[in-house]
């Protein structure tokens, strides 16, 4: 993954009997994070465990999923024993319209989605090959914050646009970025991601 021409990001991807790992690194191949999904015997994850790296500091976040018709429906993120994190989906069409998360049971913020006719073929977001549910059928073209992120803030949105090779892939992906802002100018961030198919 790239920012505004800077590389930021690389992930490897490995699957081995009911288990998928992910590895993130930085610019400096420095390790960023490294998930370990358990796969249930229908293939979809049931749990997982996020280890995040940052400045010599380690957090370690624990997911469990709840599906409907092979559709993600809801994610409980436990990071403590006295906070509920849950993010539940909504479709339409086969894709996901609406992300919402709740903290104890309190609405936090929520994030829409449009998509274009470009039929999704795999799942770039995570490349993890569906194993957290069906993935979209269609790709992203819009995405819009509904949440505030601060006082009289203005949500922050991303558009996309892609290039694909001749089987319908995705080789790039251009994320053009608008933060959020709570008045002042924020510029908007360029991200190019680019995949390769082995």
């Amino acid at each position: 993954m790239f920012k505004n021409d800077t590389l930021y990001e690389t992930e490897t991807i490995v699957f081995h009997d009911s288990i998928c790992e992910i590895f993130s690194k930085g610019y400096y191949f420095e390790t960023l994070s490294h998930e370990v999904y358990y796969l249930g015997t229908d293939g979809l994850a049931i749990s997982s465990v996020d280890s995040g790296f940052f400045q010599n500091d380690t957090a370690i976040y624990l997911y469990d999923y709840t599906y409907d018709n092979g559709y993600l429906i809801s994610t409980k993120l436990i990071y403590d024993t006295t906070t509920d994190v849950r993010y539940d989906y909504q479709y339409s069409d086969g894709n996901n319209t609406l992300t919402t998360i709740t903290v104890n049971g309190s609405w936090k913020g929520s994030t829409s989605f449009n998509y274009n006719q470009l039929i999704n073929k795999i799942d770039v977001t995570h490349f993890d090959n569906g194993i957290t549910g069906k993935i979209n059928q269609n790709l992203v073209s819009h995405e819009a914050e509904g949440g505030p992120c601060g006082p009289s803030s203005v949500p922050g949105f991303s558009d996309y646009k892609y290039e694909l090779n001749q089987d319908g892939f995705i080789t790039k992906k251009i994320t053009y970025h608008t933060p959020c802002s709570s008045g002042s100018y924020l510029p908007r961030e360029i991200i190019i991601t680019t995949y390769e198919y082995y």
